[in-house]
């Protein structure tokens, strides 16, 4: 039996990069949604409790509680409705991951291989939005300076996989 110990930041972190890896991976996108949104909860507690701003404007919540969250407490949840359907915009896990990283980048002061690839590639899909400001800019810029060839607008998720998995692995 092996015991391990973990901090609620390093909880939500691993969730996050997880979630991170099957979005890359096309993996269930229930699956990935409900990863995604354990560590973006905690990472909401934390975040809270530490009085850090929101990186997200107070505009984007009324998009983040419509489809994000009622898709996560859906996900988790079947005491008041058990017979409910889900039907949501499986690209509402993006918008979730983006605001987690948001988070555990305020917290942690450091963003983790899978979270800033998935910048990355957040970044070349939606190349005029600036999504973090100036918070993430250098480490932005450094990505795609690694890998001008991802800079594209039509570059597919399976080439951050390769990159991802390039960068991760021994």
């Amino acid at each position: 039996m092996t015991v391990e110990s973990i901090s609620k930041l390093d909880a939500a972190t691993r969730q996050l990069d997880l979630a991170i890896v099957l979005h890359f991976r096309d993996a269930d996108p229930f699956g990935v949604h409900t990863l995604a949104g354990a560590a973006h909860l905690i990472l909401s507690d934390l975040t809270r409790r530490s009085n850090n701003a929101p990186l997200i404007p107070h505009k984007s919540e009324d998009v983040l509680a419509g489809g994000c969250i009622k898709a996560r407490n859906f996900l988790k949840h079947a005491d008041k409705d058990p017979v409910a359907v889900l039907t949501f915009d499986t690209d509402f896990s993006g918008f979730l991951i983006y605001d987690a990283i948001g988070m555990c980048l305020r917290l942690a002061s450091k963003l983790t291989t899978p979270q800033g690839v998935f910048l990355a590639w957040l970044s070349t899909k939606y190349p005029t939005v600036n999504l973090l400001g100036d918070i993430a800019k250098e480490t932005i810029d450094k990505l795609r300076e690694l890998f001008p060839e991802l800079v594209s607008r039509n570059t597919h998720k399976k080439v951050f996989l390769t990159c991802l998995e390039a960068q991760t692995s021994p």
